[in-house]
């Protein structure tokens, strides 16, 4: 479960954080306290939904400085 705790608390997004939610769910012998945090990992509106920056446009040959 330190795993799960650890990415649940982090300040910043947790690219694994969904996995390791399922992972703990498909673990015989899981307490119900750690299902309830995984359970609320796997509901919590994921981060990756927000727009991404735009990336530079790339120059081609023919638009070369100079």
């Amino acid at each position: 479960m330190f795993g799960l705790d650890a990415a649940v608390a982090a300040d910043r997004l947790v690219t694994i954080e969904e996995l390791l939610a399922q992972l703990l769910l498909v673990t015989p012998g899981c307490r119900a306290d750690d299902r309830a945090v995984a359970a609320a990992a796997l509901a919590r509106p994921r981060q990756d939904d927000e727009e991404e920056p735009a990336l530079p446009r790339k120059r081609r040959l023919w638009q070369r400085r100079g």
